[in-house]
């Protein structure tokens, strides 16, 4: 196990991602419902993440993805990291699953496309 420190929100924390095997991400309370952005920072840059089960991890990325990738108790966990430690291939297909998603659902212009058209509909219904 290899704990790193705070890296800056460049480069270096990508290609910390990417030369990780596995990243786990615990999940505190401010998550109640969502996911923490590193889940998303960390497979877009090629790495992969095992993180805190959540019901909205399932619907962004579907059921088997979410059950790939989370866990619920420390035995979960442990079993999660003693199969992908051993499991390149598998971890790496995963990883390029992740990453098509979050290509074609997360990013800016995505986030604009679905959020802008409501808030305009809002700004023009106020004006009348």
């Amino acid at each position: 196990w290899l704990l790193r420190e705070s890296l800056p929100h460049d480069r270096s924390l990508a290609e910390a991602y990417r030369s990780t095997d596995i990243t786990i991400d615990v999940v505190n309370a401010p998550f109640i419902n969502g996911f923490s952005p590193k889940l998303l920072e960390c497979f877009a840059s090629g790495g992969f993440l095992l993180t805190t089960r959540k019901q909205d991890i399932a619907t962004a990325f579907g059921s088997r993805l979410a059950d790939a990738i989370g866990y619920a108790s420390a035995d979960e966990l442990a079993g999660k990291i003693e199969r992908y430690l051993s499991q390149d291939r598998e971890r790496r297909s995963i990883t390029h699953e992740m990453q098509a998603i979050i290509r074609r659902d997360h990013t800016a212009a995505a986030l604009f496309a679905r959020t802008l058209p409501g808030a305009i509909d809002r700004l023009r219904a106020r004006q009348r």
